[in-house]
């Protein structure tokens, strides 16, 4: 066989690994473990976030909204990372609802509640551009 076919080969092989290794790390986690708190959800969902694994990170922010949703702070805090999530990948509607929904809780619930969220909610709305807005009423 010649040298030509040879390196063709590696080349093409060593792309082949490549590939593999970058698909292996933008996966998501086949299954949350369960006895994670929240707080440790959202770590790993702002970790997930940080390493650009915005899919993994979503899945861990919907894990604390159904594991520990009826705890109207952790709802927030969730809604509010999914929020901001959402605006970095351009799903500007969604963003919209999360960020909505976070500013009637404000509205709704008496007390008890940080008020950072209510602020940085208003700001990530900020964000969103008008032409994305004008498509989402």
């Amino acid at each position: 066989m010649s040298k030509f076919f040879f390196k063709n080969a590696f080349s093409f092989f060593r792309a082949a690994l490549v590939a593999i290794v970058l698909f292996s790390c933008n996966s998501v986690p086949d299954e949350i473990p369960a006895d994670l708190d929240a707080s440790q959800l959202i770590q790993l969902g702002q970790d997930k976030y940080d390493a650009g694994k915005y899919k993994a990170s979503e899945m861990y922010f919907n894990a604390v909204l159904e594991r520990y949703g009826t705890d109207i702070k952790r709802y927030v805090e969730a809604k509010y990372e999914l929020g901001h999530l959402f605006i970095k990948t351009k799903k500007y509607e969604n963003a919209y609802n999360n960020f909505n929904e976070i500013l009637e809780i404000y509205e709704n619930v008496p007390a008890g509640l940080p008020g950072a969220y209510k602020r940085l909610s208003q700001i990530e709305l900020e964000k969103i551009p008008q032409k994305a807005l004008d498509e989402t009423k």
